[in-house]
């Protein structure tokens, strides 16, 4: 990216600039079968559209963190 300013009467300053790097956010996790339809033995799958994302959940109702328990099969 580069920027330049500009103003009636003065000579433009050379540009600044520098390199960016624009961070992605990684996709919401699906789960299935959705909210209220879990009956018992049915598993639960997560899934996400991030290649490479790790799955983290809790059971307790708090937000998971990095240090959550990683999803790795269905949970029954």
């Amino acid at each position: 990216m580069k920027a330049k300013a500009f103003k009636a009467g003065y000579l433009p300053k050379r540009h600044g600039g520098g390199t960016y790097t624009l961070l992605e956010h990684v996709a919401t996790p699906e789960m299935q079968p959705g909210a209220r339809q879990v009956l018992p033995l049915v598993g639960l799958t997560i899934a996400c559209a991030t290649t490479g994302a790790v799955i983290r959940y809790t059971t307790d109702g708090s937000d998971p963190t990095e240090s959550s328990t990683a999803y790795t099969a269905p949970i029954l």
